[in-house]
């Protein structure tokens, strides 16, 4: 087929897709043209999925989330047992995201520390692709928030729609607070179950794969009261159907489980000292 024949025919393409007839003539280049026909496609790839921005999420294949130096020198002179705290609920939540989405899809936590790799038994990397999510963390205040527990930042590949250059920065004190200290032991203290830090990063990493905030039956709820400390049902569905849509396979547990349905729950009072995640619908951020 010879350029002409292409581009008329991208044209009737476009205006299916409803690309403007201005926007047409600007594309000159019929390489332009197709990749404005496939962006138009991919925005509306997942819709029914809550996305914080059309067709966005995370590419195929292995995603290192690191934690930086910049994490480890903020946590490095800390009790040994909180230390343990945090980092054990961030291994947990990505053995558990492992579990829940299918194998096209994998989350490594490492480090660019080595005293950090050591310490905790983490793969050292020297470097990160624009693919992989760097884990920062906030001394004071997230943008002036008291409240905000953590903050992801998500750009976009253009045309595809994947997830690029994205990064999560932590507040401090949110991940080494536990739900309740009333009647339990120090080893349930110390536990990755009764710690925000884990909600806090699976609520997070959530975001950076491009899924938006959820009602109170979804660990993506803007607040994190018990208990909501894991993920529910209805999360566990979600993803289901994220890979379903961006994959196209279902995550291997689904055949273990096929009786599995959205659980709705009634709204929970929400505790004056709740940590929040505070949510912009610009284009490149999400919280």
């Amino acid at each position: 087929m010879d350029q002409n024949n292409q581009e008329i025919q991208l044209r009737g393409v476009l205006k299916k897709i409803g690309i403007g007839a201005l926007a047409v003539m600007a594309l000159a280049d019929v390489g332009l043209v197709a990749s404005a026909v496939i962006d138009g496609v991919n925005s509306r790839k997942g819709s029914e999925l809550g996305l914080v921005l059309g067709g966005i999420h995370l590419k195929e294949g292995n995603h290192n989330f690191v934690i930086t130096d910049q994490f480890y020198s903020h946590i490095k002179y800390e009790d040994e047992a909180d230390q343990k705290l945090v980092i054990d609920s961030f291994k947990t939540t990505y053995d558990n995201l492992n579990y829940l989405n299918s194998k096209k899809i994998r989350f490594t936590l490492c480090t660019q520390s080595k005293e950090a790799s050591e310490k905790f038994n983490l793969p050292l990397v020297s470097s990160y692709s624009k693919y992989d999510v760097p884990l920062y963390i906030c001394n004071g205040d997230i943008d002036n928030n008291p409240k905000t527990a953590g903050k992801t930042v998500l750009n976009t590949e253009y045309v595809t729609c994947v997830a690029k250059d994205s990064s999560i920065t932590f507040k401090k004190k949110s991940l080494f607070a536990v739900y309740s200290y009333l009647g339990k032991t120090e080893e349930e203290i110390y536990s990755v179950s009764n710690a925000y830090a884990y909600t806090i990063c699976a609520h997070e990493t959530l975001h950076a794969m491009g899924l938006e905030h959820r009602a109170n039956n979804s660990i993506l709820y803007p607040y994190i009261p018990s208990p909501y400390k894991d993920f529910t049902d209805y999360d566990k569905e979600l993803l289901v159907k994220y890979n379903q849509i961006f994959y196209n396979t279902t995550p291997e547990w689904v055949t273990n489980d096929k009786e599995l349905k959205p659980v709705a729950k009634p709204k929970e009072e929400i505790p004056e000292d709740a940590y929040t995640f505070s949510h912009s619908n610009s284009d490149d951020l999400c919280r």
